[in-house]
């Protein structure tokens, strides 16, 4: 049923993803079995401009896996979150990232793909979790190890800075952190993890501080790693930019 909804899904053929995953959610004997098929009802609501039924979907199912955020988040929270952000990275380098253990916790892993979901819908319907969100992608990071998905959390921490402090310097630092971490990897989980934070809109800090032209390259090489992962939404977003 998980691979006809993904084939369903990649012909838009969209009734047929809901009966399926209706057919998934109703007969799964345990939550961890409906995982993927919640994450597939998230990427379809948010594909149909449902961002918001796709934020709620993510906080529902990251409040199972023990990751509870509030529903009113108020701009001085997030400003507290950031300021603890910049104590928590002081100082720290992309070796340092480097240097941690993989990841090999299943809940931690599971909370961190969803994690990396509500990120992504965030950043167009509701700019305020991204503090929050990305910050804890790190502190999980930090003390249970790197994951993919954590490049995710360290660039749009690095985003969270740029736009809701204007430390343009300091955010351009850690997203550049996110960035150097990917091209040390080998050359297919490189286009992996380049296309993961295609869907974020992560330029300002670099068409402040880059050269204009060396921002060309970087879209041109995001938009290069998207289309050998199969992302064309991303990738298009690139070509946009």
């Amino acid at each position: 049923f998980e691979l006809s909804v993904e084939i369903c899904f990649m012909d838009g053929n969209t009734s047929s993803v809901l009966s399926r995953l209706n057919q998934i959610l109703s007969n799964a004997t345990s939550f961890e079995d409906t995982l993927n098929a919640r994450s597939f009802l998230m990427n379809l609501l948010a594909a149909s401009g449902k961002y918001e039924d796709a934020i709620a979907q993510c906080i529902g199912v990251l409040s199972n896996l023990g990751e509870v955020f509030p529903s009113d988040i108020s701009s001085d929270d997030g400003m507290k979150v950031i300021e603890n952000s910049r104590a928590l990275l002081r100082g720290i380098t992309k070796d340092q990232f480097m240097l941690l253990p993989k990841m090999t916790n299943p809940l931690k892993l599971k909370t961190m793909k969803f994690l990396a979901l509500l990120c992504s819908y965030s950043h167009v319907s509701r700019t305020s979790l991204i503090p929050l969100v990305s910050y804890r992608m790190v502190e999980l990071t930090l003390h249970f190890g790197f994951t993919d998905d954590s490049v995710v959390g360290i660039a749009m921490l690095g985003y969270s800075f740029t736009t809701a402090t204007n430390d343009i310097r300091e955010g351009y630092r850690i997203t550049k952190i996110a960035t150097l971490i990917i091209e040390e990897e080998s050359s297919i989980n490189e286009h992996t993890l380049r296309a993961k934070l295609a869907r974020f809109p992560l330029g300002r800090g670099r068409y402040c501080v880059e050269p204009f032209q060396s921002n060309r390259l970087y879209y041109i090489d995001m938009y290069k790693s998207c289309m050998a992962t199969g992302d064309v939404e991303s990738a298009i977003n690139c070509a946009y930019h």
